[in-house]
């Protein structure tokens, strides 16, 4: 069994890491990581037991540790930052020690989107074509869903920023973002269905939210004010 005080050690090398990346829970968890109720329970050392060899593996990728670092912290060790490996190669390829994000600049993400716009065009343009394009409507439909996650991850980052508790969304905001909060929700994948509900809390539309998730919605934003 492990030892108490083992594991409150693990918590705290995984709440000091996320830290210094100035992640909240939740990109933990979109990074890969573990869910955000696991990794509080693990930081605040609530969790009751070891976390599992999934969880570990799961711990590496979100919080940008070389394979094992997790275990090895587990054991008493140290974590092998995936940005220390890079320095000591520079210049080489590490497996393992590609970028699991990137930052967009809006340029791109305005271009991304006007390439949507005329591929859809061009799509409208072939319906009935002879003979069929085979998998186009498929093909379509992956890259709507795409731009729609792109263009909605860049509106919770802008949306936390003007919007959520107290504060009225300016009419800009509201102007650039109305058509993708009034996108009906997706039932078919329950983390975007969140994401889309959350943008709709910060902006001010709460008529689908129960009280259980306007807490953890207030928590999380509260958690984004405390690392901007």
């Amino acid at each position: 069994m492990q030892q108490t005080d083992d594991l409150a050690r693990f918590g705290k090398v995984v709440a000091a890491r996320r830290a210094r990346l100035a992640l909240t829970r939740f990109e933990v968890r979109d990074a890969g990581g573990p869910s955000d109720t696991t990794l509080g329970n693990i930081e605040n050392d609530t969790l009751g037991r070891a976390p599992s060899p999934a969880v570990l593996r799961k711990l590496d990728q979100g919080l940008r540790w070389s394979k094992g670092s997790a275990a090895d912290v587990l054991a008493g060790g140290d974590p092998v930052p995936l940005e220390s490996l890079s320095n000591r190669n520079s210049g080489s390829s590490v497996p393992g020690t590609e970028p699991d994000a990137i930052v967009l600049p809006l340029d791109e993400v305005n271009n991304l989107l006007g390439l949507h716009r005329q591929l859809n065009a061009v799509h409208e343009s072939c319906r009935g074509a002879d003979p069929p394009l085979d998998n186009f409507d498929q093909v379509i439909a992956g890259f709507n869903a795409f731009v729609s996650r792109v263009a909605g991850r860049y509106a919770t980052a802008v949306l936390e920023r003007s919007g959520g508790p107290g504060k009225t969304l300016p009419p800009m905001a509201e102007m650039a973002f109305g058509p993708l909060l009034d996108k009906p929700t997706v039932d078919y994948d329950p983390v975007e269905h969140e994401e889309q509900l959350y943008r709709r809390w910060l902006a001010g539309r709460r008529d689908e939210i129960d009280d259980e998730m306007d807490a953890r919605f207030r928590d999380r934003w509260a958690e984004r004010e405390r690392s901007s």
